[in-house]
């Protein structure tokens, strides 16, 4: 327990830093702190889109018996079922919001038990890794906080390899490290490993928006400056030449001084035989200075997160294809780093999904052994990420067709150029097509025709069709 209370409270000190961040993502800061306008929704909302593009598929291994054929069938109708291409999103969003995510997975509470998976709050949840460069997930904790008879409470939910504990705790007892509580009986879970996953943004665990905080809040001051307070600043400037204010001590030099706001009338005295001088220096200055302006801190915050702004001009001005690739390529780099991590908490998903239908449940004091199933190792398993990159498919059509003409290349490689193209795929697809064709050309066949043509398609009739 006082390990546990220790990991508690270091994890706290990052806790405020991640509910900060949700806040600026959510839009729900207070006060001066308020961004009117909402680049981080969009970076992040962008970033996370591009990471789980349209979702995941899973490539069955081969040489699976009967059993773990079923095994894999049942897993991949429970991802279809459950719609967990929509939960990885909701993992990738946090992580991309507040620079972790996590999955807790566990057993239903249905008639049939069956492994499911929530979404845990990253302010609210950490995993405890061993020291090792495999980074084994040791505990895992998520916690409630919550108030009762006017003190304040923090619940909990611990698991390991084996089983998951509780603990509700007084909230200033763990301040003082005077830990008032125990954790709960063993439960076990069925999982294989701790439950709770813990997914990346990146390796410093930041937001996508983290580095550039300070330039969104400077945007969005530069936003607050309206066209009048803009030429109140920067237009009109007052020079003073051999003067000083009126006034023998500076008290009467203040006064004299506030009063410029209020008088158009500046009382001033000479500086020896020379007179005194004033005169304004004027700029004018337009609203296009504050655009501009405005406009190199967005490419500024663009640049700097590698997350492009896909609805700017200076983005869509130039759709050649290796303009594209050039524009996308820091973000696309961005992307596969952010994919590993997704492939890895899919990757550990299965493994806890395998070991827990193919394990031995107790219900009703019952033990029900799976004879349906049969375990094997998921990382056999091909998981797929489809998402498709903008690309200029005019232009990719017109390189194809000049290296047609000089048959270099093989008719599968010119076809797999295409996006989302497969040539085994279109070559079955062609075969169909020309079939159909011969079909529908003899369907129409005229016998009072004795054209060439038209007896070639009499002939290729079956023997005896009316």
């Amino acid at each position: 327990m006082q390990n546990l209370t220790g990991w508690y409270l270091e994890f706290m000190k990052e806790q405020t830093r991640r509910t900060n961040l949700r806040a600026y993502f959510l839009n729900e800061l207070n006060g001066s702190n308020i961004l009117k306008l909402p680049f981080v929704k969009k970076l992040v909302l962008t970033s996370a889109s591009a990471t789980v593009g349209d979702g995941i598929s899973l490539s069955e291994p081969e040489e699976l018996d009967e059993k773990q054929k079923a095994l894999y069938d049942k897993i991949t109708k429970l991802f279809e079922r459950q719609k967990l291409n929509a939960q990885d999103k909701k993992i990738v969003i946090d992580g991309c919001a507040t620079g972790t995510g996590y999955e807790l997975c566990y057993m239903s509470d249905d008639e049939e038990p069956v492994p499911k998976v929530a979404k845990i709050n990253s302010e609210n949840a950490f995993v405890v890794f061993d020291n090792t460069v495999e980074r084994n997930s040791l505990y895992g904790v998520y916690f409630e906080k919550y108030t009762s008879l006017k003190k304040k409470h923090v619940r909990l939910y611990v698991f390991d390899n084996e089983n998951s504990y509780t603990a509700d705790l007084l909230d200033e007892s763990i301040a003082t490290q005077y830990v008032s509580g125990v954790l709960s009986e063993a439960t076990p879970h069925n999982m294989g490993r701790v439950p709770l996953t813990k997914y990346w943004n990146n390796d410093a665990e930041q937001a996508d928006f983290e580095p550039v905080i300070d330039l969104i809040a400077d945007r969005t001051t530069l936003h607050d400056l309206t066209l009048a307070d803009t030429k109140k600043i920067v237009k009109n400037i007052l020079t003073l030449i051999n003067a000083e204010l009126a006034g023998n001590t500076p008290e009467q030099k203040a006064v004299n001084r506030d009063d410029i706001n209020e008088l158009a009338v500046l009382e001033l005295k000479s500086q020896g035989i020379k007179p005194a001088i004033a005169q304004m220096m004027s700029k004018n200055e337009s609203y296009g200075m504050i655009t501009e302006f405005g406009n190199d801190i967005d490419s500024k915050i663009y640049d700097l997160t590698m997350i492009p702004d896909l609805t700017s001009d200076t983005f869509a001005g130039n759709v050649t294809g290796v303009a594209l690739e050039l524009k996308l390529l820091p973000f696309k780099e961005l992307v596969k780093l952010k994919e590993e991590q997704l492939i890895a908490l899919i990757k550990r998903r299965l493994k806890m999904y395998a070991y827990a239908l193919t394990r031995s449940v107790v219900i009703d004091g019952e033990v029900i052994t799976p004879d349906d199933y049969e375990w094997f190792d998921t990382d056999d398993i091909e998981i797929t990420v489809h998402r498709n990159w903008t690309r200029n498919v005019v232009e990719i059509a017109q390189m194809i067709s000049t290296l047609q003409t000089t048959t270099l290349f093989s008719e599968e490689f010119l076809t797999n150029l295409m996006p989302e193209a497969d040539y085994q795929v279109e070559k079955e697809r062609k075969t169909v097509e020309a079939e159909d064709n011969v079909n529908r050309q003899t369907s129409f066949a005229d016998p009072n025709n004795f054209s060439l043509e038209n007896l070639t398609a009499q002939l290729r009739e079956p023997i005896g069709s009316e």
